[in-house]
């Protein structure tokens, strides 16, 4: 079956079963394979740092829990909170000027 998208790319969500699994092989059948692999990659490796830095930016909040008044936690973790909206927002947006970087 020729869907006419050869020479594009195509990202698949959900691709384990269903609707999902059967896009995804019907994608992989076309004569211009996709390049499921590097996106696979990529996807992996975004998680990864993704979860690594909300736990980093979460352990401290524990932390100062622990150590200072309730206080003092709770203007700590807001400002920490401020600081990792700011943190993904600027992310976000040299993420989008600078997609190959």
């Amino acid at each position: 079956m020729d869907l006419g998208i050869a020479g594009k790319t195509a990202l698949v969500t959900a691709s384990s079963n269903g609707l999902g699994r059967a896009s995804a092989e019907a994608l992989a059948a076309e004569p211009d394979p996709v390049r499921v692999r590097t996106m696979a990659t990529f996807a992996i490796t975004a998680t990864a740092g993704t979860l690594g830095i909300s736990l980093l930016y979460n352990a401290d909040v524990v932390l100062a829990k622990h150590f200072l008044g309730d206080y003092e936690a709770g203007i700590y973790g807001s400002l920490n909170k401020i600081g990792t909206i700011l943190f993904y927002g600027t992310l976000s947006v040299s993420q989008v000027l600078f997609p190959r970087v």
